[in-house]
């Protein structure tokens, strides 16, 4: 049985957190600013640009919102880099 790829470790999730970065740095805005605007720590913004430390959703939206971006674009990019599954899901019922 194969098993399944830490989502933290998986390219969609990489990609997530390069787009982040970057859309960090296309604002003009160090680790320090948007660790003082979150009123958390500029290492706790290193850690999660680098996957060291993980994201749940609300710190994700927090952290687009804080870096004037779109949490749906980001999102969305995510579910365009995944793969397809194999099967869907199928109704129960009429």
């Amino acid at each position: 049985m194969l098993r399944a790829m830490k989502s933290i470790y998986s390219p969609a999730y990489r990609a997530l957190l390069a787009w982040l970065r970057n859309s960090r740095i296309q604002q003009n805005l160090s680790m320090r600013d948007v660790g003082r605007k979150m009123g958390t720590t500029h290492t706790w913004i290193g850690k999660v640009e680098t996957g060291e430390r993980r994201l749940d959703i609300t710190e994700y939206v927090r952290l687009c919102r804080t870096i004037g971006v779109a949490p749906a674009q980001g999102l969305a990019m995510v579910e365009a880099a995944m793969p397809k599954a194999k099967d869907s899901p199928r109704r129960v019922g009429g």
